[in-house]
């Protein structure tokens, strides 16, 4: 059994009901975000036009492992081998990431003050190109993949990954925050909010930090080796998370329960909600969910894709990408594929 003191290993404290559904299937695995708590849910999207492809930087058949956006006019999406993709509202396009590494999240408090995450790396783009600007490393000092990366403000940002590793940055520098390490885990979630920090720690359940109390645990993993992988942040009262062997958790302010049993291997990997009655759920190739409040149901459209993520800025615009650089819309009546970029084919 590994125990931790969570307020005494932060060396530099920072200011309804069960449903079963069939077996759906599919392994896969990611990481996952959501977006800044403090702007909420962006704001409802314009028309966006006709989606135009260029072509992308990213290797053929590269698996995207992450999208996000400030709006429907800034979205961007992540993958293997340096992929950095954008759109800006009319177009997909491909944008130099600077590195070769594989990248795994994305967010930004605007325009000019975006962030990647990837396997040893911390990218930051001003407006004007990206460019690597942190090396982040675990407790033994050597690089960390990093999985996760959230913020409430451009001097309240939080990013996790491998061994543990968690770090803040606070508008000027990004200082280690290691109360993770000792479990050998990794961090595969973060939500930020400007008065606390929630993190999925895979099989370590989710802790919660802030000024006066450090890290406290505030919910176990469920037993039998189910990893945490993914969790959406609507609320204080209204977060959900998802994972292996078909979890699906949600905690209502005051406690945490089990909203669906997927059951079998159906590894779950994303969850996105517009709203508490909006939620969305996906993981391998085969499990593709939506909650409506009352009940789930399986998505139309989607079935066999191998999708990795998803996230959206209201009901009628959400985005899914995937293995192969597999990349869905939504636009509240049917899913549609975007045109691979020239170098995915």
């Amino acid at each position: 059994m590994l125990v931790l003191a969570m307020g005494a290993c932060d060396r530099d404290t920072p200011p309804g009901p069960d449903q079963q559904l069939p077996d759906l299937g599919g392994d896969m695995t990611r990481t996952k975000d959501g977006p800044p708590a403090d702007q909420g849910k962006d704001a409802p999207p314009a028309d966006l036009g006709k989606d135009a492809v260029v072509k992308a930087d990213g290797p053929r058949g590269v698996s995207l492992s992450n999208v996000w956006g400030l709006g429907p006019n800034g979205v961007w999406i992540v993958g293997q081998k340096g992929t950095l993709l954008h759109h800006d509202g009319a177009k997909l396009s491909s944008v130099t990431s600077g590195t070769t590494a594989d990248l795994s999240d994305v967010w930004g408090s605007s325009a000019s003050d975006m962030w990647v995450v990837g396997d040893g790396v911390i990218l930051r783009s001003t407006g004007s190109g990206w460019s690597k600007v942190f090396t982040p490393k675990d407790h033994s000092a050597k690089a960390a993949p990093m999985y996760a990366i959230h913020g409430s403000s451009a001097s309240n940002i939080w990013a996790g990954g491998g061994s543990g590793a968690i770090y803040h940055y606070d508008g000027t520098k990004w200082a280690y925050r290691p109360p993770f390490e000792s479990l050998g885990l990794w961090l595969a979630d973060v939500a930020v909010t400007p008065t606390k920090t929630w993190a999925v720690l895979s099989m370590g359940g989710v802790h919660t930090h802030d000024k006066s109390k450090g890290w406290v645990k505030v919910f176990t993993s469920p037993g039998g080796g189910s990893d945490m992988r993914a969790m959406w942040f609507n609320s204080p009262k209204d977060i959900w998370i998802v994972g292996d062997l078909g979890m699906v958790y949600r905690y209502d302010g005051s406690k945490w329960t089990k909203q669906l049993n997927v059951g079998g291997k159906a590894y779950l990997t994303d969850v996105w909600a517009s709203s508490a009655t909006d939620v969305w759920v996906l993981g391998g190739s085969s499990t593709f969910l939506r909650y409506d409040g009352k009940k789930w149901s399986t998505v139309p459209g989607v079935a066999g894709q191998p999708f990795t993520a998803i996230w959206g800025t209201s009901p009628s615009d959400v985005w899914a990408v995937g293995a192969g650089c597999l990349i869905m819309r939504y636009d509240g009546a049917k899913w549609s594929k975007l045109n691979k970029p020239a170098a995915c084919l």
